[in-house]
């Protein structure tokens, strides 16, 4: 992970800046080290002793976004291929779903004791992407997007590729991120379609990568 990259993390999701000199502030820390006490096992219980990561179960008093506190029960297999991301997202709510499940992998994994996340940063994120989604689009949906990253989850962690592959806080949220992130402003067709229709998109692009 690039230094550019980390700083530009802290910049943007953290209580604080981070500088070129101060790389010693974010702490990288690889699964299974001997340096932390917190494992990235899969745990749905709130970790009493961290107040950030308690933090994350009462998000917003103000009922402006969704408290993982009051959503425990549908959440309790969010880390297993039998979760139905469908009816997650119609039992609560599509938008609400978009902010709930990634603060509940947030949580789990206990990133933020790691990665000191500004949770009201973060929740405004994840709601400018969620607006980002077409709901007129049938499949490359915010769906879509919180069913990829909620399998990148299961990879990450029922399969073991944190520890394989020694991935750092800061990689398993870039991997969840990303995954919810990937068909961001998806209109719902293909490259093929935009060439063939000699769309905007297509001559913008010139017909490669569209």
């Amino acid at each position: 992970m690039s230094h550019e990259i980390q700083i530009g993390f802290k910049n943007n999701f953290s209580g604080g800046e981070l500088h070129n000199n101060h790389m010693s502030d974010l702490t990288m820390v690889k699964a299974g080290s001997k340096k932390h006490t917190h494992s990235h096992e899969h745990d749905n219980n709130c970790h009493e002793s961290s107040h950030k990561h308690c933090s994350l179960y009462t998000l917003s008093e103000t009922g402006e976004a969704p408290t993982l506190e009051e959503h425990k029960e549908i959440l309790k297999n969010a880390g297993s291929l039998e979760f139905n991301i469908f009816k997650f997202s119609q039992d609560i709510g599509r938008d609400k779903a978009f902010i709930l499940l990634p603060m509940h992998f947030m949580a789990t994994l206990k990133l933020d004791d790691h990665l000191d996340i500004d949770e009201e940063k973060f929740v405004k994120f994840g709601e400018q992407i969620y607006s980002g989604y077409r709901r007129d689009v049938e499949y490359h949906n915010d769906i879509h997007g919180l069913d990829v990253m909620q399998f990148a989850y299961v990879v990450l962690t029922k399969f073991g590729l944190i520890k394989l592959a020694e991935l750092t806080s800061l990689d398993i949220l870039s991997t969840l991120v990303a995954a919810a992130c990937h068909d961001y402003g998806h209109d719902g067709v293909n490259n093929v379609y935009h060439v063939n229709t000699i769309s905007d998109r297509a001559i913008t692009y010139s017909d490669h990568a569209v």
